[in-house]
């Protein structure tokens, strides 16, 4: 019933708003934050789970805060129990190489953030995104992949409020009309 559909989203949220903007025209702009064509555990992504797992975090770290709200992970001490997010994994590689196909495809216009300390998102996830003229990239330099920064960092999207989409489902990014050019995030118990 829309003319014109606006996405924003966030990591595997971004995979599939780029591979629906191709096939849908009443798609008009995309904003995408931390878009993962390519792969690049870091060991800093490997600490975090680890201290997710364990339950071990400092509740003053805000990062490590963010990334557990992210991660969903359930305390279970049986390693096996978490064998089932293996075809979860496969899935999103297969995801990444349908998107990277599509790609030069693309002929919505988007604004694509890449945070420069993502703890999984390769770097050359941007240098694949800037080979489609129709995708505006820019990084985020003191932000990773859960967590952005609050300070020091303008992210200019749009004068409406929207909210994103994505693989976060304890909270989502807003735009306040009175200040667009800043990005906010809450949990969904605020909305």
């Amino acid at each position: 019933s829309h003319k014109e559909i606006f996405i924003c989203a966030h990591s595997l949220g971004c995979l599939l708003s780029l591979e629906q903007a191709v096939h849908d025209p009443r798609i008009t702009k995309l904003f995408l934050l931390a878009v993962p064509l390519t792969l690049f555990l870091k060991p800093k992504m490997l600490r975090n789970c680890a201290r997710v797992y364990f339950d071990t975090i400092d509740p003053e770290n805000e990062e490590l805060m963010a990334a557990k709200a992210c991660y969903g992970i359930a305390q279970d001490k049986n390693l096996f129990h978490y064998l089932g997010w293996i075809p979860r994994y496969l899935e999103l590689f297969a995801q990444m190489g349908r998107v990277r196909k599509l790609l030069p495809q693309l002929q919505t216009p988007a604004e694509a953030w890449q945070s420069r300390k993502d703890e999984m998102v390769a770097r050359r996830s941007a240098l694949l995104l800037r080979e489609n003229p129709h995708i505006r990239v820019n990084e985020l330099p003191n932000s990773g992949h859960y967590y952005y920064e609050k300070s020091g960092e303008v992210v200019p999207i749009c004068d409406e409020p929207v909210a994103c989409y994505g693989d976060n489902p304890s909270g989502f990014y807003f735009v306040k009309k009175a200040e667009p050019n800043k990005i906010y995030s809450a949990p969904l118990t605020n909305l």
